[in-house]
């Protein structure tokens, strides 16, 4: 009878070294590939991130010119008005009679 070595192959029956060298090598290929999915995850979230802020500024400038286009229709309509009273006001005298 031979003496078989725990660390040997026999008969094509790999040994606890061999499955252990195998099993590292899957477990940094897992590695590498997770390392991988999170650098182009982080790769989209940084855009997407990117994206939002833009989102986000020209919704605030497009509130500030709403805001500044009421402002100046309602100024407009200010100066209508006034220049409507003072045309209103020269027609009539003082007696309130229209001259």
């Amino acid at each position: 009878m031979s003496s078989m070595k725990p660390n040997s192959v026999h008969g094509g029956v790999k040994t606890h070294s061999s499955r252990s060298s195998s099993r590292r090598s899957e477990l940094i290929a897992l590695k590498q590939s997770e390392a991988e999915f999170a650098k182009i995850k982080l790769k989209y979230t940084q855009q997407e991130a990117a994206l939002l802020k833009q989102k986000a500024e020209s919704e605030a400038n497009l509130q500030v010119l709403s805001q500044q286009k009421a402002f100046e229709a309602d100024a407009a309509e200010v100066k209508v008005l006034q220049e409507h009273d003072v045309d209103y006001l020269y027609k009539w005298n003082s007696k309130g009679t229209c001259t």
